[in-house]
């Protein structure tokens, strides 16, 4: 197991992040894909550093070495699909499964996980998550993994809304084992890589190793998106300053809000004031979050960052950012500063 982070004295405590990778042995794009996040994880740019800061990433690139060894495709080396052997007695459940449960559980003594990762290839030709369903998990549950779903589908263009999966949560899976263990603590998911092409398109770009590298960017993202981190870089932003105006919190799980909640406003024109970080002097991109109707497939325009602004920053500071809410029943919530190249 690897694990990714830095030895910074952050007083805040670190968000944990887990992934493992390679159940399937044929699976060989999945590995592609999570090396591609090991390698930017690993790099010196400040978007990597901050992560490293923040995060604490436990990554099992081969839950199953022996079947990638022996070139089996779905087993462990005497037949048994590991993928699905989370639930089984004790004399059935394989070792290593049984190695990676009493890992889990180390880490959960100590932290809560965050972020659950399961990384796959399928035969169909797109990339896909695996959201489990309101109805065997909770609403607020199937709100965060569609989120989540949506963070990666921006602004990616190897991923798209109607390409994602649901099923119900199951104990013979990890999402499923974590999902018995802590329930909505752990934002836990199947992601999947095609072996071929991307977005059902045959004429479009086919799977390589760049690219998959480039999708392991928007993996990243997601993450840093879904955690609300101080990326340096990239920096989500969700303390809006509510003032005695006609505004109000709200955390209805049918809307697709970042974070704890988002605002709502009962008059015309109203106004509102974030307080970012310190941002590092240069020139950043602004957006803002559409938070809409949390459904399996959104509507054109809602749940996305939508650029909203440029501004550029001489020194570094805090700034102070202002949005206005133009009619009644409009909704706010986290901002995204994009730090831009030179």
């Amino acid at each position: 197991m690897l694990t990714i982070t830095s030895n910074n004295n952050n007083k805040e405590p670190k968000k944990v992040i887990w992934i493992h990778g390679r159940s399937h042995p044929s699976e060989s794009p999945a590995s592609w894909h999570l090396e591609g996040m090991i390698e930017q994880l690993l790099n010196n740019s400040e978007y990597s550093k901050a992560l490293r800061e923040n995060c604490i990433f436990y990554i099992v690139p081969f839950i199953n070495p022996d079947g990638v060894y022996g070139g089996y495709s779905r087993s462990i080396a005497n037949g048994v699909n590991i993928e699905i052997n989370w639930d089984r007695p004790d004399s059935l459940t394989m070792p290593e499964v049984k190695v990676l449960k009493k890992t889990l559980e180390n880490v959960l003594s100590k932290n809560n996980i965050d972020v659950f990762l399961n990384m796959h290839s399928q035969i169909a030709n797109s990339v896909t998550y695996w959201i489990h369903d309101a109805k065997s998990t909770t609403p607020d549950f199937f709100r965060k993994q569609v989120l989540f779903s949506n963070l990666t589908i921006n602004g990616n263009p190897y991923y798209k809304s109607e390409h994602q999966s649901f099923s119900a949560i199951a104990p013979r899976y990890a999402e499923g084992w974590i999902w018995n263990k802590v329930g909505e603590k752990s934002m836990a998911l199947t992601f999947e890589t095609p072996y071929t092409y991307y977005n059902e398109n045959p004429t479009g770009e086919w799977v390589s190793i760049e690219n998959l590298y480039e999708l392991a960017k928007h993996s990243l993202y997601a993450i840093s998106d879904y955690l609300l981190l101080n990326a340096h870089e990239r920096v989500v932003v969700d303390n809006p300053i509510v003032s005695k105006q006609k505004l109000s919190l709200n955390n209805d799980s049918k809307i697709m809000f970042i974070g704890d909640n988002y605002i709502q406003s009962s008059k015309d024109n109203a106004k509102i004031t974030y307080q970012t970080p310190v941002l590092k002097q240069g020139n950043y991109e602004v957006y803002k979050w559409i938070a809409g109707e949390c459904k399996e497939i959104s509507k054109n325009g809602e749940n996305i960052w939508q650029k909203c602004d440029e501004i550029n920053i001489r020194r570094d500071k805090k700034v102070k950012y202002r949005i206005k809410l133009e009619n009644s029943g409009d909704k706010a919530d986290a901002l995204l500063f994009v730090r831009k190249s030179n």
